[in-house]
């Protein structure tokens, strides 16, 4: 981990960088145990604050930003943090897992995903009040590039799902596969019908998938892949696309 970090960091010419934990950085004989002990006090060097969980915050300016273990979220930590940052002008939800649920086969990793009633209740709760944040969502794990705009539980949460597996040459020219609300869960239910690799078939999700459905104002979906910039002002929130290795912007996204 040191070693990643150190080599990422020689390319930051001195900016911080924060990590946000995925599914494939706690996987392998002790994984877990290793980045839990390593990452919250390079954390703390990067962001020169205390930092003693895998879920922590931070602020620039007058903005808030939340980052969540998807893995292990602590309910209690994260509910103590929004209280924190309060009355910040925008409120950044950093995870890896989604916080609205995606379009796919299967559609329920995502942050407090599951289906027992203590999971469904979180993922109520968070949504409530993350809306009322009208809270801003930069997430990864699918290997899209999504823009998803909800709008519900009294206020608002925008997702920007990023992708940097450039894995086909194709992937690093921009297009899109979806740019309507109605699009969302298409592809959950052509997945339906099909086997996964062990042979058993995709559980039927459309009911969680249609929770969210009515209040989605906007839904853009791609495959593409490539690298990410946010900009951030008092008068909007975008991001600028680069698909593959592009110089040049593929696609300006508007989150605000």
């Amino acid at each position: 981990l040191d070693d990643v970090m150190n080599r990422f960091k020689s390319e930051l010419h001195g900016l911080p960088f924060v990590t946000v934990t995925g599914n494939h950085d706690i996987r392998g004989t002790n994984a877990k145990e290793a980045y839990h002990a390593y990452m919250p006090e390079r954390m703390s060097e990067e962001l020169g604050k205390s930092v003693t969980h895998t879920n922590f915050f931070f602020t620039i300016g007058d903005d808030a930003y939340i980052v969540l273990d998807f893995n292990d979220p602590d309910d209690t930590l994260i509910d103590q943090m929004l209280k924190e940052c309060e009355g910040a002008r925008h409120t950044f939800v950093l995870t890896h897992g989604p916080v609205l649920p995606y379009d796919g086969g299967s559609c329920r990793w995502f942050f407090h995903g599951g289906k027992s009633a203590e999971e469904t209740a979180a993922r109520r709760h968070f949504r409530k009040v993350f809306a009322r944040r009208n809270a801003l969502c930069i997430c990864g794990h699918i290997h899209t590039t999504e823009l998803a705009d909800w709008y519900g539980d009294g206020g608002r949460i925008t997702q920007m799902t990023v992708n940097s597996v450039w894995s086909k040459p194709e992937l690093g020219i921009y297009s899109y596969t979806s740019d309507q609300p109605s699009d969302y869960g298409n592809i959950h239910e052509m997945a339906k019908s099909k086997k996964k690799e062990d042979g058993s078939k995709y559980e039927d999700d459309s009911g969680l998938l249609n929770e969210y459905k009515p209040g989605l104002k906007t839904y853009i979906r791609s495959t593409s892949a490539g690298s990410y910039k946010m900009n951030v002002s008092d008068r909007h929130v975008t991001i600028d696309f680069y698909a593959g290795n592009s110089k040049e912007i593929s696609k300006h996204f508007v989150l605000r």
